[in-house]
């Protein structure tokens, strides 16, 4: 990229009116990106024939920018741009040339996109054009010149610098060059004319002119190269060029650094700071380069971040040294600065105790239980840094998991019984601390609950409930048909709780199902499973019932379902109001 400085320095002066009171405010430096123009207008252009604009990048502000891309967004083919990416000091510019050679008739349409590190989002430049069949009028020459304008930026007093610049011919007539001169500054030096006077043809190579930059004092420096031809639209080209003469001093800049905490213990965190360095001659300090130059051996430790500090997490005892190198503008750089802290071991303690709970601690089948570990500590003071919670002992046969992150886990019952679950807590130095355990009761409402899983997944059992006098597969038969979530009338019409429901219908996994009846009426119930045909396992399946009466375990009864495919198991018999279960 080529940076064109335009706005000197603040004055002195001016900073030395600002009062000395002290409720004064410095606010820090910005930057500020200018763009001109903010469109790009080609007309209408013959087709073979080139057009250039230039568009012009001005940091307006006072702190210095990065140009950190420059793209066409769509690609079109018949567009190209020549400049690079770059770092714009205050007042600095660049010019980006965009050129346009029809391929064809028709409409054009791209986009300049601007990369920078000043605005939030890219800054955009549409770009229009479109391609005519008229030929270009016979003799009509385009100068255009890239780059379009140069800055050399700082250069010492006493260096000499050099900038090439190609002038080309666009156009489709003969360009005719004439001359070539510098109007400004004796800083600037016109060294290779290009061999002026001299006729570039239509498409024909460009010639190269070269202009020398030698400073004589601490200024700016402003000069503008005149290429004189037979373009009519721009019979006098003008190339703007500045440059900045800089005394770079004997010393440079100064790394100043320092850590805190100096003393620490092991797993501090260290803090490197180098915001105090400096240059003697008053330039900007621009990078600032960090390294752990030492470190306890077998330390893993590392500098994070970036800018002018670090951090550094300690992992053994022992001295960690860090080095710092600062440059300024004009790329000089620094003697090393060291710093060192010094870390004492730190004596580990018991480590974290978990502490944990769970809510409801009673509960009934489908209720949301909550896991808690919250108040789980570490006796030294250390962060809890995780919390892993376990399952250790739910009913045979439940599908409940545990759900959630950070301290806190839930679970969606599905069987009666006992849910227990685990927690280990970890503080910040890894240490774990002993399992805490919390149980819920999980306990039936129903007078009558009947709950059925198996062992293999694959195979689809379905749990049958038949009322007194009932028969499989009809209105007499609670299952998956006609069953799920109510839907039967039994007993006394209109009356729901002697009415069964079933809460769950498993097909792929290995249950459960359960069907109850919140009060039943009085009659002989039939428990039955059958192995639902048509699934993919065939095999010997161990499948287990469970029959609540009053909330309390009644019986238990398990199958290993060898009559195979739509085999029905005939559980047992329940007699309603005695509850006595008969096996078959």
């Amino acid at each position: 990229m080529n940076a064109r400085t335009l706005v000197p320095c603040l004055s002195l002066l001016a900073l030395a009116a600002l009062p000395a009171c002290s409720d004064t405010q410095i606010h820090g430096l910005e930057a500020e990106l200018v763009v001109d123009p903010d469109h790009l207008d080609f007309g209408s252009v013959s087709v073979g024939a080139v057009e250039t604009r230039s568009v012009r990048l001005l940091n307006a502000g006072e702190a210095s920018l990065e140009i950190l891309g420059l793209a066409l967004r769509d690609g079109a083919p018949s567009l190209a741009f020549a400049g690079t990416p770059g770092r714009l000091g205050p007042g600095e510019e660049t010019f980006v040339t965009v050129s346009f050679q029809p391929g064809g008739e028709g409409s054009v349409s791209d986009v300049l996109v601007v990369e920078n590190t000043e605005t939030d989002a890219p800054v955009e430049v549409p770009i229009t054009a479109s391609g005519s069949d008229l030929p270009p009028v016979p003799g009509s020459p385009d100068i255009y010149a890239n780059p379009a304008g140069w800055s050399f930026g700082p250069v010492d007093v006493g260096q000499v610098f050099s900038a090439a610049f190609d002038v080309h011919n666009g156009g489709d007539g003969d360009l005719l060059l004439d001359s070539a001169h510098l109007a400004g500054d004796v800083a600037f030096t016109l060294s290779d004319g290009g061999g002026l006077p001299l006729t570039i043809p239509p498409g024909g190579e460009p010639t190269r002119l070269v202009v020398e930059f030698a400073p004589y004092g601490v200024q700016e420096f402003v000069t503008d190269l005149h290429v004189l031809s037979n373009d009519a639209d721009t019979p006098d080209l003008v190339i703007p060029i500045n440059g900045e003469g800089a005394d770079v001093g004997s010393d440079g800049p100064v790394a100043v650094c320092s850590v805190s905490p100096p003393a620490a213990v092991q797993y501090d965190q260290l803090v490197w700071n180098g915001t105090a360095s400096y240059d003697t001659g008053g330039r900007p300090i621009v990078s600032y380069v960090w390294t752990l130059s030492a470190r306890p051996s077998g330390s893993a430790a590392a500098m994070t971040g970036s800018g002018a500090t670090r951090t550094t997490t300690t992992d053994l005892p022992g001295s960690y040294t860090g080095e710092l190198v600062v440059s300024n503008d004009l790329g000089q750089t620094s003697t090393p600065c060291t710093t060192t802290a010094v870390v004492s071991e730190l004596e580990l303690g018991d480590g974290p105790v978990a502490v944990c709970s769970v809510s409801p601690t009673s509960a009934f089948p489908f209720d949301t239980l909550t896991w808690n570990g919250a108040a789980s500590y570490d006796p030294d003071g250390r962060p809890i840094v995780a919390w892993t919670w376990t399952i250790s002992s739910f009913p045979t046969g439940s599908s409940a998991g545990l759900t959630g992150f950070g301290t806190n886990r839930t679970t969606v019952t599905d069987l009666a019984g006992t849910y227990t679950a685990g927690l280990v807590v970890t503080n910040d130095l890894g240490q774990a601390s002993p399992p805490c355990y919390a149980t819920s009761e999980v306990t039936p409402t129903e007078d009558l609950w009947i709950e059925m899983y198996w062992t293999h997944s694959g195979d689809d059992m379905d749990l049958h409930l038949l009322k007194p006098g009932g028969s499989l597969r009809t209105s007499g038969d609670c299952y998956y048909s006609n069953c799920t979530g109510g839907g039967l009338d039994w007993g006394v019409s209109g009356v729901t709780s002697d009415n069964p429901r079933l809460d769950l219908d498993d097909i792929p996994g290995t249950g459960p199902e359960n069907i109850n009846i919140v009060a039943p009426y009085s009659g002989t119930y039939t428990v039955v499973v059958n192995d639902y045909p048509g699934s993919v396992y065939s095999s010997s399946n161990p499948t287990t019932v469970n029959i609540y009466v009053a909330g309390a375990l009644a019986a238990s009864f398990s199958n290993n379902m060898l009559g195979g495919e739509n085999w029905d198991w005939f559980v047992a018999t329940v007699d309603w109001p005695s509850g006595t279960i008969t096996p078959f």
